[in-house]
């Protein structure tokens, strides 16, 4: 059970995602992300882009299960971290982490023509 203080951060940060509007932070906002797991994530993001970086290949399972670790794993699966890191993508945030990942994927073939 969330004390006062938590629940007053956590309405402050779904209100703060709502007023940007953008289709990320509408993502975030209907799957219910805190803001402290949404800061876990974007630090699994910049594990991922390190990686890329130094030139390492980030498989899909290593990227997903990361993800999935900051999650609850009965609630969320891969269709997540595909949409975290497309709807990234679109906004070029950690642009490089969504073509690693996906580019040999048939379901988004059509966006690394």
């Amino acid at each position: 059970v969330m004390e006062i203080d938590e629940r007053l951060d956590y309405i402050e940060f779904r209100m703060n995602l709502l007023r940007e509007g953008s289709e990320f932070c509408k993502f975030i906002y209907d799957n219910e992300i805190t803001e402290g797991q949404l800061r876990q994530l974007y630090d699994v993001m910049d594990e991922m882009r390190e990686k890329i970086d130094n030139g390492m290949v980030i498989s899909r399972a290593e990227y997903e299960s990361k993800l999935l670790d900051v999650l609850d794993r009965r609630r969320y699966d891969y269709h997540f971290c595909e949409s975290f890191a497309k709807l990234l993508w679109e906004e070029n945030r950690y642009a490089e982490v969504f073509p690693m990942v996906y580019k040999d994927s048939q379901k988004f073939a059509d966006l690394f023509k």
